[in-house]
């Protein structure tokens, strides 16, 4: 646990340094086209819009008000991904010490994990009936995180 813990920490803080770069970015450019008139306002305003907080009591003039949206635009995008990019880190990181439970399980039981074409047809909806006396075992009970067993040869 404590690998994963370092390594989710790891990816939380540097998404959220790489969210910050993008706000600084965008608030540097409303300073540059002179858009917002102060540095700390440009910044409040850049996070506000990408968050979609809306709280702020900032506008822009008219003539920039599309670059608001579409700074809103990119942080709900860029939010999209981040948590993207966070659930494939928790599914690489996590399962590590689970996996090894789960092969163990197999073993004892006699089976083994049939893989991604049987995770597939059980998704689909397609069960694969039991042909012999030994896949018996093979039910709910076998299901361990999520993954299907089948008698070893």
């Amino acid at each position: 646990m404590p690998r994963f813990a370092v390594a989710m920490s790891v990816a939380v803080l540097m998404a959220t340094l790489l969210l910050g770069v993008e706000a600084a970015t965008w608030a540097a450019a409303y300073r540059l086209l002179g858009a917002l008139l102060d540095n700390k306002l440009a910044m409040l305003y850049s996070l506000s819009a990408m968050t979609s907080y809306g709280h702020v009591n900032l506008f822009l003039k008219a003539y920039w008000e599309l670059m608001g949206a579409l700074e809103a635009l990119d942080g709900m995008m860029l939010f999209g991904l981040t948590t993207a990019f966070l659930f494939s880190m928790i599914q690489m990181v996590w399962p590590l010490g689970s996996r090894q439970r789960h092969n163990k399980t197999c073993v004892a039981k006699g089976f083994q994990r049939t893989g991604h074409a049987h995770e597939r047809n059980y998704q689909a909806g397609r069960q694969i009936r039991p042909k012999s006396s030994l896949l018996r075992g093979c039910g709910s009970e076998s299901m361990v995180h999520g993954k299907q067993c089948r008698p070893s040869n």
